[in-house]
């Protein structure tokens, strides 16, 4: 039960940081990595989608575009492991379960902290 406040506290810490860096920075990039793959004729589809997506993206989607740009090459690997996780967090939020045995502490962390340095990483190397 020790664990709950440091699961809670670190889960916290990572869902701010998605909602925070996709909305300011990673939704925009993403934006551009798709048009630049795009015939320039259907920029009218992507104005389109911006305006439609606008506040709908789930915490799983944008963390998806955050890990697919800071790290390609481990983003699936990164995706299974946020849903896992956030399976836990809403099962004890969401649908009241118990409180499982062992939460996993170490792996939200580790998560979090991978992310938030890839981040800082980037914003060094823009800024450089």
């Amino acid at each position: 039960m020790d664990s709950l406040p440091a699961f809670i506290s670190a889960w916290s810490a990572l869902e701010i940081f998605v909602n925070a860096t996709f909305k300011s920075l990673y939704e925009r990039q993403w934006f551009a990595v798709m048009e630049q793959g795009a015939p320039e004729s259907s920029t009218p589809i992507f104005e389109r989608l911006k305006d439609v997506m606008k506040d709908k993206y789930r915490i799983v989607d944008k963390f998806l575009v955050i890990s697919a740009i800071l790290d390609p090459d481990e983003a699936n690997d990164d995706v299974k492991s946020f849903k896992s996780l956030k399976e836990i967090r809403d099962n004890m939020f969401h649908k009241f379960d118990s409180i499982p045995n062992h939460l996993p502490v170490e792996n939200v962390q580790a998560l979090f902290i991978k992310f938030l340095k890839l981040h800082l990483q980037g914003i060094t190397t823009e800024g450089a």
